[in-house]
């Protein structure tokens, strides 16, 4: 399916996509060939600003290209902690 074709399967799937908060984040040609380029192949997120980046890389030994997304992501740090410890055996 050419998602950037305008027809009815096409229209069905993208308001299928909307109604469930999902978008395509690839927006260019995934396929071409001599004679066409379509979008056939997608990414779909609900959550399109934690995609830090998304395209498409030319492969020269097939019709297809790869697709690619980097996912934001949050640095987990964690708290320095300093702990103090006793013997507790020599108290009497």
């Amino acid at each position: 399916m050419d998602i950037t074709s305008a027809n009815s399967k096409v229209v069905a799937f993208t308001q299928l996509l909307k109604q469930y908060g999902f978008q395509q984040i690839i927006k260019a040609k995934t396929r071409t060939t001599n004679t066409s380029a379509t979008t056939i192949v997608f990414i779909l997120t609900n959550t399109e600003e934690k995609v830090a980046k998304s395209g498409v890389i030319a492969c020269p030994l097939s019709d297809h290209d790869l697709i690619c997304c980097i996912r934001k992501h949050k640095s987990i740090t964690a708290k320095a902690s300093n702990e103090q410890h006793r013997e507790t055996q020599t108290i009497q």
